[in-house]
């Protein structure tokens, strides 16, 4: 028997009940265009709510209730209907055949109901009126909401294809959409699907999660496809003059916590004050993807120099890539965390009160793996990402220098921001060399 793949037409016959049931189960489609025709009925989105509207339909409490509305409107149609009928065959003196034609439950669009549903603004404006950068600040307000919805919403599988995300956006907010995006997309039930021109974007991107395509051809990432984006976009990781490179956006944040609630560190250097200024801005390496970027050593020849701070972890897996950066000779330097990884840097007694748990048997806390003992004495069914996002977002802004000390870390990390305000000092130097 030799099988053949055929076209179905999905709208005709028997076909079509088929598609109806099937087309139960797939996910909510939204695509958001870098730019729009601004039409009242716009076939794409006139804004995020006519989504959250299909999204809401689709929820199984409410296809619990809506059936029970449809059953009971059915019931009522059908009694009316056979009256009718019943009258007509007294008046007709004649026994047609008369039934009524009442669609089935599944068929019925629920979500027309609220086809005009929207936003108005200012003087009743409707919102697909209004300007690219006023929509799209409403689309990222829509994102962070969703993120935030994820605590206690039920399961709806929902794709979103966004075009272009940086378009019309203030760089700053560019960056808290794409984390808004990727927190979604860290989600069980939600594809995030993006389509960029910006460097920034890819950089701050997993590696495994980019696709080159060029006249219809889609490439992973790969040596050859960086050579590609860095021809056709121009090079990634400009970012600034000192740049600190450390494996990944939970790193970043626990640096600029205890950078901006320890006064001492502050005092060495503020760098928040210096991202601002444009002399120093943070890589985040993608854990694994280090190696590559240390090889490709793209800031070369520039005015660029690099601090790369790494955890020891286990097997000072990092180390080799360290010596890689002392020996280029352009002033960048390298070391490995003293302790196994960032959160060993974070004192038992702030872990303890925020997962009421104990850590009184842990002996050797500097080469613990402290995200491992969370997970085994928690009671809640939490991912290894939300416990890094509590530990060095919410627990590291509590850190003092007190703590530090206590854990004998003091002079280490004062010396990772010595290092940071020296690197910015020889940049300060050259510019005034330069004038």
């Amino acid at each position: 028997m030799q099988l053949d793949e055929i076209e179905i037409i999905v709208d005709a016959e028997d076909a079509k009940k088929i598609w109806e049931q099937l087309i139960n189960y797939l996910p909510v489609y939204a695509l958001f265009h870098s730019d729009r025709k601004n039409q009242d009925l716009d076939s794409e989105v006139q804004d995020p709510l006519k989504f959250a509207i299909e999204q809401i339909f689709k929820r199984d409490d409410i296809q619990k209730k809506l059936s029970e509305i449809a059953q009971n409107i059915e019931n009522e149609i059908k009694s009316i209907a056979e009256s009718t009928i019943s009258k007509f065959k007294d008046i007709a003196k004649q026994d047609a055949e008369v039934k009524p034609n009442i669609p089935e439950v599944s068929t019925l669009k629920w979500k027309d109901v609220y086809k005009n549903i929207g936003f108005n603004t200012d003087n009743e404006v409707p919102l697909n009126k209004r300007g690219s950068g006023f929509r799209r600040l409403m689309l990222l307000s829509f994102f962070l909401a969703e993120v935030e919805k994820q605590k206690n919403d039920t399961k709806v599988n929902t794709i979103y294809a966004i075009e272009e995300p940086e378009t019309s956006l203030h760089p700053d907010l560019q960056k808290i959409l794409l984390k808004s995006l990727l927190d979604l997309a860290e989600k069980d039930n939600y594809q995030i699907l993006i389509t960029t021109h910006s460097p920034q974007f890819i950089r701050l991107l997993p590696n495994s999660t980019i696709r080159y395509v060029e006249r219809g051809n889609v490439e992973n990432f790969n040596e050859n496809v960086l050579d590609k984006i860095i021809k056709n976009l121009g090079v990634l990781p400009n970012v600034g003059k000192v740049i600190w490179c450390v494996e990944g956006k939970n790193d970043e944040q626990f640096l600029k916590n205890i950078n901006q609630n320890i006064p001492e560190l502050k005092k060495i250097v503020d760098i928040e004050e210096k991202i601002k200024s444009g002399l120093f801005a943070f890589n985040l390496m993608n854990g694994s993807n280090c190696g590559d970027y240390i090889d490709r050593y793209i800031t070369k020849n520039t005015n660029a120099i690099e601090f790369h701070l790494y955890d020891k972890d286990k097997n000072e897996k990092y180390k080799s890539e360290i010596e890689r950066v002392k020996k280029r000779g352009d002033g960048s330097n390298g070391i490995l965390t003293q302790k196994r990884e960032i959160e060993n840097y974070i004192p038992k007694k702030l872990i303890e009160e925020e997962f009421n748990i104990s850590f009184s048997d842990i002996k050797d806390w500097d080469n613990e793996n402290i995200i491992e003992k969370i997970i085994e004495r928690t009671k809640k069914n939490m991912k290894v990402n939300d416990i890094k996002s509590i530990l060095n977002g919410k627990l590291s802004q509590k850190i003092t220098k007190s703590d530090l000390e206590g854990l004998n870390a003091w002079e280490e990390v004062e010396g990772w921001f010595v290092t940071i305000s020296e690197f910015l000092n020889k940049c300060t130097d050259k510019e005034k060399k330069n004038e």
